[in-house]
């Protein structure tokens, strides 16, 4: 998967979670950050938003 369909299907799992019960979680309005695709053995993905970060113009500048 490249980036761009990887991007694409971080989308869709965007909008399913800003469809459901935790809706109220999940600021839609930010652009996922780019994915980072490790070279080892191990290859991580982690992608989420942190929900201590009240100000939405706060939650705009944290980009890891």
């Amino acid at each position: 998967m490249d980036k761009n369909q990887l991007s694409s299907e971080v989308k869709k799992v965007i909008d399913t979670l800003g469809c459901s019960e935790i809706a109220s979680y999940i600021d839609q309005s930010l652009i996922p950050p780019d994915p980072f695709r490790g070279r080892g053995e191990i290859k991580l993905l982690v992608l989420g938003q942190d929900p201590t970060v009240h100000n939405p113009k706060h939650r705009e500048k944290l980009k890891v």
